[in-house]
């Protein structure tokens, strides 16, 4: 029989047949340095009790529980570096750990093992990796130019643009115009550093004398970028066949890529392995897939008489597929020993990168542009002064030459004429 939906095998599949199994494990790949964040492991315990779920971290032991214990003794929280378990949001499912903060003690690799009461005390178990990132609290660094002056063709510019402490090492470009300056360029000075905790310090110098050439509609514009690439994997769950094929276990899912194909068994001698891998679906566009493989027994399959690789159309996306295929009697030394009675344990793993970039831009403006601008910017303000004057000094003539009842002329001009300066000297402060 072939299991072409694992999920959907599982679900058919009575619990009772499939006993304590883990079915799905989630830990983030990367996560940046301060951030929380939640580990999960869902399990079936079929037809067993469950005797124990524990945590790790690299081996290290974070977090027990037991749930036949008395209550008040059930959870058990281990002290590690990196490890800030919240109990108040963990206690109601310890399977569920939630991490009230990240630094760079966290990365490492966490392994859920859950155990089954007597008298099989069946035990499954799985890890994944987390990478932590730590990025610099002030981001990137320009100085040594400033946009609150000039520049003019002759000028020398000695731009630097720093970025640090970081981990990983980031990657930093200058672009002039959007023009990207090569290290090897000349006045270009690259220094890099690290501190006692391992974090990347790095340093770029551009040094240049302006040119015509380097003015784009008066203006020369900078560029620093800097970029962090990790790079990681994720795995598809395990497909284990056992006791010369006659039984296959599949372990819990891992938030990687997704199998197809697997049987129930592979019993008969000449019974071939065919099975399909399909790279997950998580809709983040800074993570990208840059390879797949296949592992057996914890080795890479390289042969091309095993692997194809393929694309198809699926809901108008075009997916990327990768094909194992081989017979269970193959003279391959990854398959050989499997006839003498060795299992095999297959996995699909995808390589991916996840990016973190920063840019900063300084806008250098060309001598005389800058002056021009301001006086352009007053002339409309100067000319509604002037209109303003102008009608006040048309009003005042029109008010003396009209006539005005016997001894009321003076009075009225002096107060018009202080009137008229009060709000000629406020428009001219406005």
């Amino acid at each position: 029989m072939m299991i072409n939906n694992i999920d959907a095998y599982r679900e058919s599949t009575p619990s009772a047949l499939l006993g304590l199994r883990l079915t799905h494990l989630s830990v983030p790949s990367v996560v940046l340095a301060g951030e929380s964040a939640w580990l999960n492991c869902s399990y079936d315990q079929g037809e067993d009790d469950l005797y124990s779920l524990k945590w790790y971290k690299d081996n290290v032991e974070i977090l027990g529980y037991m749930p036949m214990e008395p209550l008040q003794s059930r959870i058990k929280i281990f002290n590690l570096s990196g490890v800030y378990i919240d109990l108040d949001q963990t206690r109601a499912n310890p399977a569920n750990i939630f991490l009230s903060h990240t630094d760079r003690f966290s990365e490492g690799r966490y392994r859920c093992e859950i155990c089954g009461d007597g008298p099989k005390f069946r035990t499954a178990r799985a890890h994944k990796d987390m990478t932590v990132v730590v990025l610099p609290p002030n981001g990137l660094v320009v100085s040594g130019v400033s946009e609150h002056r000039s520049y003019e063709v002759g000028d020398f510019v000695n731009v630097t643009c720093s970025y640090g402490p970081s981990k990983p090492h980031a990657d930093l470009e200058l672009y002039i115009n959007d023009m990207k300056m090569p290290n090897q360029a000349e006045h270009t000075l690259v220094s890099n550093s690290f501190d006692a905790d391992g974090r990347s310090m790095v340093t770029k110098v551009l040094s240049f004398t302006v040119t015509e050439s380097h003015f784009w509609k008066e203006a020369l514009k900078l560029d620093c970028k800097s970029l962090i690439k990790v790079e990681f994997n994720v795995s598809s769950e395990e497909i284990k066949i056992m006791n010369k094929g006659q039984q296959v276990e599949i372990s819990g899912r891992m938030d990687g890529p997704q199998i197809s194909g697997s049987q129930k068994e592979y019993s008969r001698l000449n019974s071939h392995v065919k099975l399909t891998c399909k790279p997950s679906q998580h809709g983040d566009p800074n993570r990208t897939p840059v390879k797949t493989m296949w592992l057996i027994n914890d080795k890479e399959v390289t042969s091309p008489r095993m692997i194809k690789s393929y694309q198809r159309q699926e809901n108008n996306v075009t997916q990327n597929f990768h094909e194992l295929r081989f017979p269970l009697n193959s003279a391959d030394p990854l398959i050989q020993g499997f006839s003498k009675g060795q299992d095999l344990k297959i996995r699909c793993v995808s390589t991916e990168i996840m990016e973190f970039m920063d840019v900063t831009t300084r806008v250098l403006m060309k001598r005389g542009h800058l002056l021009s601008s301001a006086s352009d910017s007053a002339l409309p303000l100067q000319n509604h002064e002037n209109r303003i004057l102008g009608f006040l000094a048309a009003a005042y003539y029109n008010f003396v030459s009209s006539p005005h009842s016997s001894g009321s002329r003076p009075v009225h001009c002096v107060a018009l004429t202080i009137v008229l300066l009060y709000v000629a000297v406020v428009s001219r402060s406005v």
